[in-house]
């Protein structure tokens, strides 16, 4: 045996009686060569053997062998896990706590809100109609031709999200009142365009668009134009429709 090979050897017996030492619960001086062994082998009690237990931590933390009645760790496992992340998916609108869903956060979330239908409604009647305040364009439904009395007062009072209205298709409004303060406080509404309406549709009224702008800065009102003689002159569309800023605007495709 070479010399660097006993030395080696050495080295491994010396490990393995420090190992022993341990294991009997003995105290391991901070340099563990040979001159050391001795005094720490006189640290093992006589006539007893050191407690020493398997240990799997799940947490972090500080552990003390002596926590388990026991003098030591024989073998150490730790197994803490990392943030939990979970994908969310989100069909009605709240407040979300990741917490609240078992997680530590979300690694994705999914907004699938349903937004309302728009509400369809025979407008030629007299009546009250409130229309969802979270959309950003109204089209008037299908088929309706003509408004009743009062039958848009108030309707989207302050829709916030409404930004332009297409009355398509609507030729008449003899309705006393139809739109007063239809769009009273839209704030975000810019325009509005009523490109089917007839040179006769007011029929005997004039009031039909008392205060329709009422709150609203900015916005541009389209008529066609051919009726630019029969309005031009009504007090509300004088007066900006109670708007503030209000443009009108004979700028469509005469209908006649």
């Amino acid at each position: 045996m070479s010399i660097a090979s006993a030395i080696q050897l050495k080295q491994e017996q010396v490990a393995e009686a420090y190992t022993a030492v341990s294991n009997k619960g003995g105290t391991l001086p901070s340099v563990q060569n040979l001159s050391n062994l001795a005094s720490s082998i006189n640290t093992i009690v006589s006539g007893s053997s050191a407690v020493l237990i398997t240990r799997t931590f799940s947490s972090n933390g500080t552990y003390n062998a002596s926590t388990y009645s026991a003098d030591g760790f024989s073998t150490v496992t730790v197994d803490v896990s990392g943030s939990s992340l979970i994908t969310k998916t989100i069909t009605e609108n709240g407040n979300y706590n990741a917490q609240a869903d078992g997680a530590d956060g979300y690694s994705e979330v999914i907004v699938s809100v349903p937004i309302p239908p728009y509400l369809r409604r025979d407008l030629t009647n007299e009546g009250t109609y409130e229309m969802p305040s979270t959309f950003f364009s109204f089209t008037l439904p299908r088929g309706v031709i003509n408004l009743g009395d009062f039958v848009l007062m108030c309707a989207f009072y302050g829709s916030t999200g409404l930004e332009d209205v297409d009355f398509t298709g609507l030729e008449n409004i003899t309705g006393e009142k139809a739109l007063q303060r239809a769009f009273a406080n839209c704030v975000n509404l810019t325009d509005i365009r009523f490109p089917n309406l007839k040179s006769t549709f007011a029929g005997s009224n004039t009031d039909q668009f008392n205060e329709m702008l009422l709150g609203v800065t900015g916005c541009s009102v389209h008529f066609p134009s051919n009726l630019e003689s029969v309005i031009d002159t009504w007090t509300d569309v004088v007066a900006g429709f109670g708007g503030t800023s209000t443009t009108v605007l004979f700028d469509l495709e005469a209908t006649e």
